[in-house]
């Protein structure tokens, strides 16, 4: 069956350093972090009765476990009044405070902590970064100097005693101090890139050349991030040629709009931003890299808390604060993911994505209007950009105001000009609108575009194949496009169903039992899928079976004119005519 697919926008999204290395370090027992509402923000620890310790912790525990990290800090402050010498209480604190970006809180409960317990692995690295902060890198050097061995620490630390040496002024030094991280592939590209930075924050322009280079062959080769630091490297040192070759080429791979707009940047003769400005950013640059990597798998816990540890050490990163977004996203604080998509500066180059990006959530709390206000207000003075246009178009679709919805997505056609396979979704999501406007002409030759772009493409195959399908035309080569989208998505319950539909539509009846029988068990909520399985059992003179079917796709409260369609086969059976086989 056919399935509207949202279409989505994620700039920068996931790129981390291609390694095995870093599953998860910092993170025990605190609970997931959320922006703070009104109500909790007002509240100072003072107006928190305590009476009791277990009270408090217990009122902390479950602040935390139901996101509310700011309720939980306060909690938190609140038990440590009645137990100052509790470290665990102080490292639950330090972590809350953390979490929801009270770097000062957290930095003093780190404070003691390393001072009471030198084994922590969390404290001595916020402790380091809240001295770096103030330009004390030779203490920071010190609190480093005392980490812990692990895993995790056997990286970052050397990476943050390099950092805290080269604020020092001994570039020689701290490159020294990298050169621990060895050469074993998995380490490798953070080598490289921390001494490309390394030399580049020292004025070693030919060594992080050097670096940049082999960085480059490495896993780590097509991170657009260290691209982009490798860019404003080539412009900061006069090579306005090799950096623009060297974004045209990023843009080649993938479409991405922090490339998109160095390039833009850089042919206005605007002058790039160093990446590394101060030795403290090099430590975020370290924290945001392990971050990147993690966020591949899926680990947001520790996700929150490296980023958090790099906006503590560059709170202006945009690449990091909008990671932070989408990993807030992830884990369903809306609330959180949209104050912080807020908080990305204007004039970086992620602005407009974050505008897209907050807009679209705004939509999913029910606040439309807003969003579609925000996206008309959003661009530059040459208007909105297609990522705007597009996020238009996917809010009216959701309203299913489909046809303001095609006219925005006809509107980021116009903009792209020729058809590119980078922007594929167009068409294909116009096409969705047209078809359900039912300008089949029109829907079609959109669908056929999106799929001259991307022949592959599971969903546009399954949605032209299914469109034929329920039209009884062009019935072979629609099975052709669906065994493809079959083979690329095999657990994917409605391309499985559109499969087992042209069969049934040919007539194939038994082929068409078991293939929809499996996609019910992968699609068992969907009552179309439902249906169908009920046609073909009907077909196959398996007649009670079939009923039971279609009593449940009734059950799963179908569409006004499916509902009515399912109630006429429960008291007359399956229509004769419903079994001939479509023409191809």
């Amino acid at each position: 069956m056919k399935t509207g697919l949202k279409v989505v926008r994620r700039a920068a999204r996931r790129r981390g350093f291609a390694i095995s290395l870093i599953t998860g370090l910092l993170v025990s027992g605190c609970g997931m972090p959320s922006a703070a509402t009104p109500e909790t923000a007002a509240r100072p620890v003072e107006a928190i009765e305590l009476h009791s310790l277990s009270g408090a912790y217990l009122a902390a525990r479950y602040a935390g476990g139901v996101q509310d990290s700011t309720a939980s800090a306060l909690f938190y402050d609140g038990a440590l009044r009645l137990d100052p010498g509790n470290t665990m209480l102080r490292r639950q604190a330090m972590m809350s405070s953390l979490l929801v970006g009270d770097y000062v809180d957290a930095a003093s409960h780190a404070e003691v902590i390393a001072r009471l317990e030198p084994s922590d692995t969390v404290a001595p690295l916020v402790a380091a970064i809240g001295e770096m902060r103030v330009g004390r890198y030779a203490e920071a050097r010190k609190r480093l100097d005392g980490l812990t061995s692990n895993a995790a620490l056997d990286i970052i630390g050397p990476i943050m005693t390099a950092w805290a040496i080269a604020g020092t002024g001994d570039t020689d030094g701290a490159l020294r101090a990298l050169e621990k991280l060895g050469d074993a592939p998995g380490v490798r590209p953070f080598r490289l890139y921390h001494t490309a930075l390394l030399a580049a924050f020292g004025n070693q322009p030919a060594l992080a050349a050097k670096a940049f280079e082999a960085l480059r062959t490495s896993p780590a080769g097509n991170w657009v991030h260290t691209l982009l630091a490798e860019g404003v490297f080539l412009e900061s040192s006069g090579h306005q040629d090799a950096a623009r070759a060297l974004y045209q080429a990023a843009l080649k791979a993938s479409n991405n709009l922090a490339v998109a707009a160095a390039l833009a940047r850089l042919e206005r003769g605007e002058a790039a931003t160093p990446v590394v400005s101060t030795a403290v950013e090099g430590v975020a640059e370290a924290m945001y890299g392990i971050a990147s990597l993690l966020a591949q798998s899926g680990a947001n816990e520790p996700v929150l808390v490296y980023l958090r540890l790099a906006t503590m050490a560059k709170p202006n990163f945009p690449e990091a604060q909008a990671l932070l977004a989408e990993t807030f996203e992830d884990i369903g604080d809306e609330d959180a993911a949209m104050a912080m998509f807020r908080s990305i500066p204007e004039g970086s180059e992620l602005r407009p994505m974050a505008e897209v990006r907050y807009a679209m959530l705004l939509s999913q709390a029910d606040r439309a209007d807003e969003a579609l206000d925000l996206l008309d207000r959003s661009g530059t003075a040459g208007g909105p950009s297609i990522e705007a246009m597009v996020a238009r178009g996917d809010i009216l679709r959701e309203r299913e105001d489909f046809a303001a919805a095609a006219d925005a997505y006809g509107a980021a056609i116009d903009a792209v000009g020729e058809p590119d396979p980078r922007y594929w979704s167009l068409w294909f999501s116009r096409g969705i609108c047209r078809e359900r406007l039912h300008q089949w002409q029109d829907a079609e030759a959109d669908l056929m575009q999106a799929l001259a772009l991307r022949p592959d493409q599971p969903s546009v195959l399954n949605y032209l194949a299914y469109s034929w399908v329920e039209q009884g035309r062009n019935l072979k080569r629609a099975e052709a496009m669906l065994l493809k989208a079959v083979a690329d998505r095999p657990d994917d319950g409605y391309i499985v169903d559109s499969l087992g539909w042209v069969y049934f539509r040919q007539a194939r009846f038994a082929e068409a039992v078991d293939t929809l029988e499996k996609a019910v068990h992968l699609k068992p909520g969907d009552p179309t899928v439902n249906d169908h399985l009920g046609d073909a059992y009907w077909a196959v003179g398996r007649r009670l079976e079939a009923e039971f079917q279609w009593r449940t796709a009734l059950a799963l409260k179908p569409e006004d004119d499916q509902k009515a369609d399912l109630e006429t086969k429960l008291e007359k059976g399956l229509a004769p005519e419903k079994l001939v086989p479509g023409a191809d």
